[in-house]
């Protein structure tokens, strides 16, 4: 029976630790997200004004920043189409509130294992029972990254993991690489906007 409670207590402890961080993971795209639209919306109003500055308009030509703005406008209208399709609010709530119902079993098990004697067969159909009751409430599931995440944070738990350095590695930029994008969306529409001004100012001093 104490073979049984312990399969049953890591399955639990994996499957809650791994909601947990896909209600973490979705709440950084949320924010992430919002952060981008907010951004490239500043600087659609940013390229409008700089024509009307004096020092910068040999930079910004009218006609070229009304394209421009058409772009960046388009850009977050699907950009905000996507987020939207996506409900990462919603679905990192769900994981969050499905992590803490699976607390709870997580807590009726560890009673369990510290008294093994006093479990029945009938106590561990009970759990299990309820684990899948949970799991098809919350229909949708965890990506593999949120477990590899936990399996991270308690490498020292997973003797299978055979360099646990690289596994450590390969999680991380795994992670981030999943946000890349929105900080593409931030830092490349300034970086082209200074190669402009340069070639601008490059173009008005051979004048």
């Amino acid at each position: 029976m104490e073979a049984v409670i312990k399969r049953w207590y890591q399955k639990v402890w994996i499957t809650r630790g791994a909601r947990f961080n896909a209600h973490s993971r979705l709440e950084k795209h949320a924010n992430l997200s919002s952060l981008t639209i907010s951004v490239l919306t500043v600087y659609i109003i940013a390229l409008n004004i700089f024509p009307q500055i004096s020092f910068l308009k040999p930079y910004f030509d009218v006609s070229d920043t009304g394209w421009i703005t058409i772009i960046l406008s388009v850009l977050i209208l699907s950009i905000s189409q996507y987020i939207s399709s996506k409900e990462y609010k919603l679905k990192a709530t769900k994981f969050h509130d499905c992590g803490k119902e699976l607390s709870k079993i997580y807590e009726d098990i560890a009673f369990h294992l510290d008294n093994p004697e006093k479990t029945s067969l009938e106590d561990m159909r009970k759990i299990s029972n309820h684990y899948l009751s949970i799991i098809e409430k919350y229909e949708e599931n965890h990506l593999p990254i949120d477990r590899e995440i936990f399996i991270r944070d308690n490498i020292d738990q997973f003797t299978f993991i055979k360099h646990p350095i690289w596994f450590t590695i390969k999680v991380y930029f795994s992670f981030l690489s999943s946000f890349f994008i929105y900080w593409a969306f931030i830092t490349i529409p300034p970086l082209l906007l200074f190669i402009w001004m340069i070639h601008g100012h490059s173009s008005i001093s051979s004048r």
